[in-house]
């Protein structure tokens, strides 16, 4: 249970007793069909700022697009057959619009937006709810981790500890600072966490479990350290499915994108978040004439399900 089911409840930040059995399954289901390796996954070399973002920042920028940073949208308008996007700094006038947001930023914009008058779907949105909070704690330290660590370690009987993270053993920038000063960069995950957790005594508690597991981290002193603190991500108590709103919206011109979104074929947390922001574009731009974009997914039915 603790290998397996609780893995899987706090991999979406769940506590497992408050999780809906079907949305366990269903994520077990897809790990265990999609990924020949399990929960082993390639990972990327570099911080994703500069291996991921900044570079495809660059190729929207040469295909015409603006990225903008920095500003908050605020609301939705509808004005005639068009959007307008209100945000902190400009309104931004749009024929197609995809809201992906985290779960309290859709309700947030959902709760002041006019023209969004479809009762039924509004109670959708007013139903998503989040679950617990989580931390992640970056540690610069300035002796290295015993040789042999793993580059990851899921923990379970440490406290709220949920894994490790050797990052010198995984990305160029992390390895070249602790080549150069002899160090280490680690980061600890807890998910799920009890309400009302506070930053001091999560801290308290996940450098306990690391100096437990790794001895060799308690005579190690922290140069520099980055600390979040979350409580954004969606719940999924029984019989929450139902009520999830879908890509499509009763709006024209307007989809939705997320990982509280509902979906016709078994994901995981962020595999649903970045299969919805493609279903999202490929809905609108079918009403354009552009062919959908194709998008894989596990068979529904495993190798493990009975005959009917």
């Amino acid at each position: 249970r603790q290998r397996l089911l609780h893995v899987f409840a706090h991999s979406c930040f769940n506590p497992q007793a408050d999780m809906s059995a079907a949305e366990l399954l269903q994520m077990m289901h897809f790990y265990f069909t999609a990924n020949y390796d399990g929960l082993v996954f390639d990972v990327a070399d570099r911080p994703f700022s500069r291996g991921i973002f900044q570079p495809l920042g660059a190729l929207l920028g040469r295909l015409g697009a603006t990225v903008r940073t920095g500003i908050s949208a605020r609301a939705l308008v509808r004005q005639d057959k068009a959007w307008v996007v209100e945000t902190d700094s400009e309104a931004l006038t749009a024929d197609l619009v995809v809201l992906a947001t985290a779960v309290p930023g859709i309700k947030a914009i959902v709760g002041v937006s006019r023209g969004l008058d479809a009762a039924d779907w509004r109670q959708r949105i007013d139903s998503l709810r989040v679950t617990n909070a989580f931390a992640v704690w970056r540690l610069w330290l300035n002796r290295p981790v015993a040789p042999g660590r793993a580059a990851f370690a899921g923990t379970a009987g440490v406290g709220p500890l949920d894994n490790i993270s050797v990052y010198e053993n995984l990305e160029d920038e992390s390895r070249a600072w602790a080549a150069r000063t002899g160090g280490s960069v680690v980061e600890l995950h807890a998910y799920a966490l009890p309400t009302g957790a506070d930053e001091t005594a999560v801290k308290k508690q996940l450098l306990a479990g690391l100096h437990t597991l790794y001895p060799e981290t308690a005579a190690a002193a922290l140069i520099e350290e980055r600390f979040l603190l979350r409580q954004d991500c969606p719940a999924f108590a029984p019989g929450s499915h139902a009520l999830r709103p879908e890509v499509r919206t009763p709006f024209r011109g307007l989809s939705l994108a997320g990982d509280f979104v509902q979906l016709p074929f078994p994901t995981a947390l962020m595999e649903r978040a970045a299969s919805a922001g493609m279903l999202a574009a490929s809905t609108l731009l079918d009403g354009l004439g552009v062919r959908p974009e194709p998008l894989w997914s596990v068979a529904v039915r495993g190798p493990l399900a009975r005959s009917s």
